[in-house]
C-alpha cells in the first residue's frame, strides 16, 4: 500500500468510526486515490459499495453536489440501457458518500476492434440521456478556454511538445472571433466523460464519477470522450475529421443526436481536450506517441 493510498484509508476508516449506524461498514479495496478525494470499495448493511470520500477544503460542496446529482439521475437512469448507480448514504459533513457497487467491467477494458462501434454508440446514448432533461442556450465564450490552454504550454518539458501546444493555441485563438457571442447549446455536463468513467455489464452502460455539476458546452464531453478513446486505442485509417477517426466520430454524433461534424465547436473542443492530454503525464512511451500523433494530425489537417 503506498502513502497516498494509506493515507486516504486512514481518513475514510476516520469517518466510518465517527458514526454509529456506519461502524459495520467494512472497507475492502482501493480503487483510486487522489490527494483530496479517494474511491474505495467494500460492504455497507449487507450490500457491495463503493465509498467516495472527499477530503478537501471543499469536502462538503463536493459531497453536497454528488448527492445531489445521484439523487436527480436515479430517478431518471435506474433502469433501462442506461443507468447510474444507486445512491445509498450521503454525508456532507463527513465528505463521504456510500453508493452501491455495480457488478460491470470498466468500458476502457472492453473496447476491441469488434466491439468499438457499439460500445461509442452505447456511450452516445448514456450521454445524451443523462443530459437531456437539462439543456440551455448561452453565449459563447472561447476567450477561456485559450487561456486556460494557454497556461499549460510551460508545463511541457520536452521543447518539441511546448511547440505542439503553443500551435493548438494559435488555431483555438485563430477562432476566436468566428466563435465569440455566438450562442450555443449548453448542457449539464459530466464533466469528466471518457471510458474509464463507464462500465457495462449485460447490454447495459453505467456511468460513474457524477460529482461535477457544471453547464459547459455540448461539444467539450463528445470532445472529452473521442479523444480519450483515439489516445488510449488508436486506429490506423486515413479517413479523420478533426484528426480523429472518421468512423468513430460518425458513429457517437449520430447516437448522440446534439452536435453536427461540421459545428465548429467539435474542432475548437477536439483541440482544446488535445492540449489539456498533452499536458498530463503519460503511461509510457506508446501512450505518449499516441497523443503527439493526434496532435500533429489535428494541425495538419488544419494547415497549421
Amino acid at each position: 500500500m503506498n502513502a497516498r493510498v494509506e493515507l486516504a484509508a486512514e481518513r475514510l476508516l476516520g469517518a466510518l468510526q465517527s458514526r454509529q449506524e456506519l461502524r459495520g461498514a467494512k472497507v475492502t479495496e482501493c480503487i483510486s486515490a487522489k490527494d483530496s478525494r479517494a474511491v474505495f470499495a467494500g460492504r455497507f448493511k449487507g450490500r457491495s459499495v463503493v465509498f467516495k470520500h472527499f477530503s478537501g477544503e471543499d469536502a462538503h460542496e463536493q459531497t453536497a453536489a454528488l448527492e445531489a446529482e445521484m439523487t436527480y439521475q436515479w430517478a431518471r437512469m435506474s433502469t433501462g440501457a442506461c443507468r447510474v448507480p444507486e445512491p445509498l448514504w450521503f454525508a456532507p459533513e463527513l465528505g463521504l458518500a456510500i453508493m452501491a457497487q455495480v457488478s460491470a467491467e470498466r468500458l476502457d477494458l472492453l473496447i476491441s476492434g469488434e466491439t468499438r462501434a457499439q460500445f461509442i454508440s452505447h456511450s452516445a446514448e448514456w450521454l445524451r440521456e443523462y443530459s437531456r432533461d437539462r439543456q440551455r442556450k448561452a453565449e459563447f465564450s472561447p476567450r477561456f478556454w485559450v487561456r486556460q490552454n494557454r497556461r499549460l504550454i510551460p508545463q511541457h518539458e520536452a521543447p518539441e511538445d511546448r511547440e505542439r501546444a503553443r500551435r493548438l493555441v494559435k488555431w483555438m485563438l485563430s477562432r476566436v472571433g468566428a466563435l465569440n457571442g455566438r450562442e450555443i447549446l449548453q448542457t449539464r455536463s459530466h464533466g469528466d466523460f471518457f471510458t474509464a468513467n463507464l462500465l457495462y455489464a449485460d447490454g447495459v452502460m453505467y456511468g460513474v464519477d457524477l460529482h461535477n455539476q457544471t453547464w459547459l458546452p455540448v461539444a467539450k464531453d463528445v470532445a472529452r470522450y473521442l479523444v480519450h478513446l483515439s489516445i488510449t486505442h488508436p486506429v490506423a485509417t486515413d479517413h479523420r475529421i478533426c484528426g480523429l477517426p472518421s468512423e468513430d466520430v460518425r458513429g457517437f454524433l449520430a447516437a448522440f443526436g446534439m452536435l453536427d461534424e461540421q459545428d465548429p465547436l467539435l474542432a475548437f473542443f477536439v483541440a482544446s481536450e488535445l492540449a489539456g492530454r498533452l499536458a498530463m503525464e503519460s503511461i509510457d512511451e506508446a501512450h505518449h506517441a499516441s497523443k503527439q500523433g493526434l496532435v500533429d494530425g489535428f494541425l495538419e489537417g488544419k494547415g497549421i
